[in-house]
C-alpha cells in the first residue's frame, strides 16, 4: 500500500472553511516527505513580506513518507511556518502517534491559515472534519 495519500487538509480559521487539496504525484516524487512537503508549500503559499505573527502566516503539519507503515523511526511530522524569531523558515519535527493518525485519516499533512476570534480545536473522526468551540477548556 502507498504510504502517500494524495491530498491534504487545508483548514482556514478565519472562515471556517474546511477543503482537501490534492497533491501532484510528481510533486511528491520531487519534494519527498513532511519536510521537503512542507518546504514546497511554504514557497507556494506564504507572502515573504508576511508578518509572521498575522492572520497571514500559515502553519503546515506534514507527516513524514513512512508515517503509518510500522517501520521504525516511521512516526514523524515536519511542523513549519515562518518563523517570528527569524522572519523566515522555521520548522520542528515531532514523533509519536500523530504522523500515524493523519495518514490514517487520509491526508498527507494539514495546513492552517487564518485566525478564530475565539479558541477553537480541530476534530478529525475518520473523513469527517470540524473545528469546534474550545472556550470551555
Amino acid at each position: 500500500m502507498p504510504t502517500h495519500r494524495g491530498k491534504i487538509l487545508d483548514v482556514n480559521l478565519s472562515t471556517g472553511d474546511i477543503s482537501f487539496t490534492e497533491i501532484d504525484p510528481e510533486v511528491t516524487r520531487k519534494f519527498i516527505g513532511g519536510s521537503g512537503m512542507a518546504a514546497r508549500l511554504f514557497m507556494d503559499r506564504i507572502d515573504p513580506g508576511v508578518d509572521p505573527l498575522s492572520a497571514d502566516n500559515v502553519f503546515f503539519l506534514m507527516a513524514g513518507p513512512l508515517a503509518g507503515t510500522g517501520l521504525p523511526g516511521s512516526s514523524r511530522f515536519t511542523m513549519a511556518c515562518k518563523s517570528p524569531m527569524t522572519g523566515i523558515w522555521g520548522e520542528a519535527a515531532g514523533g509519536g502517534d500523530f504522523a500515524p493518525a493523519m495518514k490514517k485519516a487520509g491526508v498527507d499533512g494539514i495546513v492552517i491559515s487564518g485566525a478564530s476570534d475565539k479558541p477553537v480545536y480541530l476534530s478529525v473522526q475518520d473523513d469527517k472534519v470540524e473545528i469546534k468551540d474550545a472556550s470551555d477548556l
